[in-house]
């Protein structure tokens, strides 16, 4: 595998050799003040960043890098009026902040009994609602707990737990699902 990198870098090499040397050639042939030359000369321009905006109606203007981002800063994110809020952004902010808070000495569940619980999964039992068999829990277990448990804990705060429990129907291991769904 080593061998086929470096013979595809050589190769890659060779045809952007040859690819830069025809257009060199077909450049310098019809101008000898163009492209190869301005990039030679280093009289190639390039566009800068914009770093200068008119802050007031007084043609102020900023001047430096630091006082651009100062002024977009404040201008293009403005610090937030809770009171100009919409029902819908209060509500968004609620549960961003409840999703999202700091987990306390209030969590009910800790991403240890999270670990615990994903721990005691049995590899090859049938998958829940979600689809998702033990072993694919495992494997994702280490990334997604913390999320899980904000998840569990907000659940717990807001006292909101979605409907699916209720859709859950269990058989019991005597009853084996058949190849159609409808049956069982």
């Amino acid at each position: 595998m080593t061998r086929a990198k470096q013979t595809f870098k050589e190769k890659v090499e060779k045809w952007r050799q040859k690819c830069w040397l025809e257009f060199a050639e077909n450049d310098l042939a019809r101008n000898p003040w163009g492209i190869v030359y301005k990039l030679a000369s280093e009289k190639l321009k390039t566009r800068g960043i914009l770093q200068s905006f008119q802050t007031d109606e007084d043609d102020n203007m900023t001047r430096d890098f630091q006082s651009t981002m100062e002024f977009l800063i404040t201008n293009l994110l403005p610090d937030d009026d809770p009171d100009a809020n919409t029902e819908e952004q209060r509500v968004t902010q609620s549960d961003f902040r409840t999703t999202t808070a700091e987990m306390g000495s209030d969590a009910v569940i800790t991403e240890e009994k999270v670990d615990n619980f994903v721990s005691q999964i049995q590899n090859k039992k049938a998958p829940g609602l979600d689809n998702l068999k033990g072993r694919i829990l495992k494997k994702l277990h280490p990334k997604i707990t913390p999320l899980i448990t904000r998840i569990y804990n907000a659940c717990w705060t807001l006292n909101k737990f979605s409907d699916y429990l209720e859709k859950a129907q269990p058989f019991s291991s005597a009853e084996r699902p058949q190849s159609k769904p409808g049956k069982y």
